[in-house]
């Protein structure tokens, strides 16, 4: 049978009463009040609307019709974990100590191998902890928690242990620089190889100074193991010698177009000068070799090396095959001619060079500079009409002569010819 609905408990004891009374032959009253009249439920409680869940809350497990004494289990959404119960307390009434709460997250459970720091078994929603990181390491990063969700922490190396040729940057480990090297595991940094180094070696990542390599102009002192202690300049203007590397000042040999001094191979270099100059107005000085006379050599493309002092009007002392205008503007006679250049004397026309009386010997009028040497022409060289006239004579005579042997010849070859054919 359907249990009565109690609503008011006077109404109770007055229908325990009437029943007594009834039951004794007491007259009772025919009709009852309507609001104090027993009714009947259905025992259960209604669950169809959702105004018993708390925010954030979701039905789950529960029906919409919850029996009288029994429970369920709603559940919240994502990120947030019920608390609390419901039940249907007898009469059909919801008893609710339901709320979603924001879900924690179990920080202990991250540390792996640090310690926990202020961090709390359970770290509630929004809140964030730091954790023991240990010796050698930095703490780069929180830990913390939203909704169920947890950020892990960071811990990061102070010195990080780089392999031989790499050095720390930062958070990782970058290959030495080109003309560095690293021996040991550890954060470095690279040691750069010493003054002087060739700017293309040792290669990226070198894990020894043995890799270090002097430029050319400089010798190495390494010690017994092979590492560069010091790359020592060679003397001045000077190299090592091509295809050693250089570990003495021995090894160090004069660049091109340069001269050794001492120059005795046995000494030790001091250095390497460039070559020397040469002063050919004192060499043409010296051999008496030109001059305003007739007989005398001009100047000729070696004017611009034979020193004018200024305002001297070169053209009436010596013919330079110049212009007047740029025989006493030329400003570049300094009386030296580089190394290794070259120019020719001259002489008047009409006349021809010859040494001493021998007109017939060939006569070099150049004049050239070897590190401060001259080389021209011989002393008592000199300009006369005769090696300008009589040698060519002398040859068309000899050529001549030449011809009218070579004629008689033939015509006596003819004649014998001619005698045998008769005979």
């Amino acid at each position: 049978a359907m249990p009565w609905r109690r609503r008011w408990p006077p109404l109770a004891l007055a229908a325990t009463a009437l029943a007594l009374c009834g039951a004794s032959g007491i007259e009772l009253p025919q009709e009852v009040p309507e609001d104090q009249v027993l009714t009947a439920d259905d025992s259960s409680c209604d669950l169809s609307t959702e105004e018993w869940l708390p925010l954030r809350g979701l039905r789950g497990e529960c029906p919409t019709a919850l029996e009288n004494g029994t429970k369920c289990e709603p559940r919240c959404t994502d990120g947030y974990n019920m608390t609390g119960e419901v039940w249907c307390w007898d009469g059909g009434e919801i008893k609710s100590t339901l709320r979603c709460e924001p879900m924690a997250c179990y920080a202990h459970d991250a540390l792996g191998d640090f310690g926990p720091g202020d961090c709390p078994r359970l770290l509630p929603s929004g809140a964030h902890c730091s954790p023991a990181c240990g010796t050698n390491y930095s703490l780069a990063a929180n830990m913390s928690c939203a909704y169920g969700n947890l950020t892990p922490f960071e811990c990061e190396l102070l010195f990080l242990p780089c392999q031989p040729g790499h050095e720390q940057r930062g958070r990782v480990c970058e290959p030495c620089l080109r003309g560095s090297f690293k021996s040991g595991i550890g954060p470095g940094p690279c040691t750069f190889c010493p003054d002087g180094l060739d700017p293309w070696a040792p290669l990226a990542q070198s894990s020894s100074a043995a890799a270090c390599i002097c430029n050319s102009t400089n010798w190495a002192n390494r010690t017994s193991d092979g590492e560069v202690l010091a790359c020592i300049p060679c003397p001045p203007n000077s190299q090592i010698r091509v295809g050693i590397v250089g570990t003495r000042v021995e090894d160090c040999v004069c660049k091109p177009d340069f001269r050794r001094v001492p120059p005795q191979e046995d000494l030790p270099m001091e250095r390497c000068r460039p070559p020397d100059p040469c002063a050919v107005g004192e060499f043409l000085q010296r051999n008496n070799l030109t001059g305003s006379e007739a007989h005398k050599l001009q100047l000729g493309s070696c004017g611009r090396f034979v020193y004018r002092p200024p305002g001297a009007n070169w053209s009436e002392v010596f013919d330079t095959n110049d212009t007047e205008d740029e025989a006493n503007n030329d400003t570049d006679r300094d009386g030296w001619m580089p190394h290794l250049a070259d120019c020719k004397l001259a002489c008047r026309p009409g006349t021809s060079a010859q040494v001493h009386s021998d007109f017939f010997r060939a006569v070099d009028l150049n004049v050239r500079c070897d590190d401060g040497r001259t080389e021209g022409p011989m002393p008592f060289t000199w300009c006369s009409e005769a090696s300008f006239t009589i040698p060519p004579l002398i040859f068309l005579a000899m050529v001549t002569l030449a011809a009218m042997t070579a004629g008689f010849r033939m015509e006596r070859r003819q004649v014998l010819f001619e005698r045998q054919v008769l005979e």
